[in-house]
């Protein structure tokens, strides 16, 4: 052992022999890959026999004697264990997005109906009471620390609990252990192992995903005729032999002017015929049939066929403004911007037969994807949290004051808060493959404020007007497990509105070819999905600081 380790071993012949244990007592050993500690418990463990033996180490050497010789020398080691003694607070007293109208989801610290700071828990509280407060915590974890080893390492070997001269003090977070070189060595792997449970940490990464897709396709035309329409607005004249009547001066023919305007004003009631329309003002010339020529000496005149005008207006009831699927961002409620990228065609042809016709075309689409991805880093059992928020103080209702011969009002201002907040609580499993963590999260949009008018404005008073809150929120409790590194869906939401509006002319619009004349058809689709994503990992600092340091790893 000395010639293969290159070490130094002493080993006390006198007191083994004194037991009974032979110098050139057979030992079968064979082993390959273990630490040099194994090696010499097993090769001690053979050769003692009954005889309990054992080495300590100390000041670069290995002695060897029996346990009983052993354990009458005592030494003092100075442990540090101020990495032990920090407290983990768990936090438990995290945010979350007001979801009063869920199970047992009041209101917490930071948003909606909450009165507590959503940053700083200490906020109440000055320097000297969070410093006392953190000494108290540290000196609960120092007796805990202390009671374990007395409990744990060679019982009976301690003042304070089995009556011997052991000795166990601490110091600043200095653990002071006077005791044998075997419990020195026990207190030694206890904090190791206490050391290697607490180094572990978890490495959350959660994922809102919310994916919009809007589409909109209006294809619409509006085509109008007029038979008859030159003897709209001014009349060719004609005498009795049906002969056209010319001007001698111009040699053209003369028209007479009717009582009415073709334009689209708010034309003159007509006298004759007008008993029939009353006191009612026609909207268009082409579109009452009451408007028809005056008396007169002159041909037209009474009893001669009027416009006949033949109107469709499907194109209004096609109209992409009137559709509302419900899913956010719809492009047809922005309809005047959608016809004005598109293509809008019009004209008129002006004879006999008059005819008016519009053609609109429009196609959009939109997508979006909007990602929100906290992180959080804990250890392994603690319950944290991560939020970002934003606050908007409105006026949501008054208070009347009243006074002798005056009234007033006092406001009361509320807070609308959005944002995002996660709040993560995970364990490792005892393989370390895989996380069991309980996730709270929750998403809340932008409010949108109307005012409401609780008293109208009177005389010099102004009105008075608080107001309502417009606020969509979106949560999500659940405990799951996530192996080791992989990513879970943890849930979500997809809304999908979809409307095909499709109006025309009977039998016209049936017709092909003819019927993209009379028919106008409009199509609104929305997709919005929400998806809730989450991915952990497991951090080791042993295996970190190997990864980091892989040279000083394997020069030890």
């Amino acid at each position: 052992m000395r010639d293969q380790g290159d070490i130094n071993i002493a080993v006390d012949w006198d007191d083994l022999g004194a037991n009974g244990i032979e110098r050139d007592k057979p030992i079968s050993f064979r082993a390959r890959d273990v630490r040099l500690r194994t090696a010499m418990q097993e090769i001690l463990r053979q050769a003692g026999g009954d005889v309990s033996l054992g080495f300590i180490v100390a000041e670069g050497l290995l002695r060897v004697a029996t346990k009983s010789k052993l354990d009458r020398d005592k030494s003092v080691l100075v442990y540090d264990i101020r990495d032990l003694i920090v407290n983990i607070p768990r936090f438990t007293s995290a945010p979350r997005v007001d979801q009063s109208q869920l199970p047992d989801a009041p209101p917490i610290a930071g948003f909606a109906g909450s009165s507590n700071p959503i940053f700083g828990d200490f906020a109440s509280e000055n320097d000297d009471q969070v410093d006392q407060r953190i000494r108290k915590a540290d000196k609960e974890m120092v007796h805990q620390v202390t009671d374990i080893i007395r409990t744990t390492v060679e019982p009976d070997s301690w003042r304070e609990t089995g009556g011997g001269d052991g000795a166990l003090r601490e110091l600043n977070g200095q653990l002071i252990v006077y005791n044998t070189s075997s419990a020195q060595q026990q207190v030694q792997d206890l904090l190791s192992q206490l050391r290697q449970s607490r180094a572990l940490m978890i490495a959350v990464e959660a994922r809102f995903l919310i994916v919009t897709s809007n589409f909109l396709e209006e294809i619409g035309v509006d085509l109008d005729f007029v038979f008859n329409a030159g003897t709209a607005g001014f009349d060719p004249a004609f005498n009795n032999q049906q002969q056209a009547l010319i001007d001698p001066f111009t040699g053209s023919r003369v028209l007479i002017p009717r009582q009415v305007s073709r334009a689209g004003v708010i034309p003159a009631v007509p006298g004759f015929g007008g008993g029939a329309l009353g006191s009612v003002t026609p909207a268009s010339p082409f579109l009452n049939p009451g408007l028809i020529p005056a008396a007169g000496s002159a041909i037209p005149r009474s009893g001669f066929s009027t416009p006949l005008p033949v109107a469709q207006n499907s194109i209004g009831l096609a109209n992409p403004g009137n559709i509302n699927t419900g899913i956010p961002g719809t492009l047809s409620q922005s309809v005047a911007e959608a016809r004005n990228a598109g293509i809008n065609f019009a004209g008129s042809y002006l004879d006999n037969l008059q005819v008016d016709f519009l053609i609109r075309a429009t196609q959009a689409s939109r997508r979006s994807s909007v990602v929100q991805a906290p992180r959080l880093m804990l250890f392994n059992g603690q319950r944290a949290w991560v939020a970002v928020v934003r606050s908007r103080q409105y006026v949501s209702t008054v208070t009347a004051n009243v006074a002798e011969g005056a009234v007033g009002v006092q406001p009361v201002i509320a807070v609308a808060q959005s944002g995002t907040s996660l709040d993560v609580q995970g364990t490792i499993s005892a393989d370390r493959k895989y996380v069991t963590i309980t996730v709270r999260t929750g998403i809340a949009q932008e409010p949108n404020f109307e005012d409401f008018q609780v008293q109208r404005a009177s005389g010099n008073s102004p009105g008075i007007f608080v107001r309502l809150v417009d606020q969509e929120t979106r949560g999500l409790r659940t405990t799951v497990s996530v192996p080791d590194g992989g990513t879970v869906l943890l849930g979500g939401l997809k809304q999908v509105g979809e409307v095909e509006l499709e109006a025309g002319v009977p039998i016209l619009s049936k017709i092909p070819v003819l019927k993209r004349a009379f028919t106008n058809t409009t199509t609104v689709k929305d997709t919005q999905t929400l998806l809730i994503l989450l991915k952990t990992k497991i951090l080791i600092q042993s295996e970190a600081e190997e990864e980091a340091f892989p040279r000083l790893g394997s020069a030890g």
